[in-house]
């Protein structure tokens, strides 16, 4: 889940739709294999399974006669509580530009927010696209009963929009 949302043409305005091509899937593990002196054996029996693995689970799309593999949720959180998670956004439309060591770097805009659920989106704050997180992770301890709630804005939250007020109001 987390190979797919990290490739670079992935849009995390439409997650459903972008299909990752297996080949670049076991390109990227034999480039893996090479790095950590892996046999070809241990290797082909490993695409062998997360090929398997990929078809049985549910996270996953395979299609094109197993050429193409996709995520099948819109958040890689997909737990049946509605708990607050952290989460990475990036906008596949807003495109920042900078200057690093004399070279020209662009990438898109990312941001983070420790107000990410499973399935809600927030809008960008620059083109106002709806963008699902492509990383979340459980919050620490330490993260828990931090107060950035000034921080978070309820106007581009779609939890806060469907709850009709702001989300942090209905945490337990």
């Amino acid at each position: 889940d987390g190979y797919i949302r990290s490739q670079k043409k992935f849009c995390s305005a439409a997650p459903l739709k972008y299909k990752c091509p297996v080949s670049k899937i076991i390109t990227d593990c034999e480039k893996f294999r090479k790095s950590y002196n892996l046999t070809v054996h241990e290797e082909v029996f490993k695409v062998h399974n997360l090929l398997h693995f990929m078809e049985k689970n549910t996270r996953f799309a395979v299609s094109g006669g197993r050429q193409m593999v996709g995520v099948t949720h819109l958040t890689p959180f997909q737990s049946s509580d509605t708990r607050r998670v952290f989460g990475n956004f990036k906008c596949s439309k807003c495109v920042k530009y900078w200057m690093e060591n004399g070279v020209n770097k662009s990438d898109f805009r990312e941001w983070s927010n420790a107000y990410s659920y499973k399935d809600c989106y927030q809008t960008c704050y620059q083109c106002d696209l709806k963008v699902y997180p492509y990383t979340q992770r459980a919050l620490k301890k330490t993260e828990l009963h931090f107060d950035d709630r000034a921080k978070h804005d309820v106007n581009r939250c779609s939890r806060c929009e469907a709850l009709h007020k702001p989300c942090y109001e209905f945490e337990v």
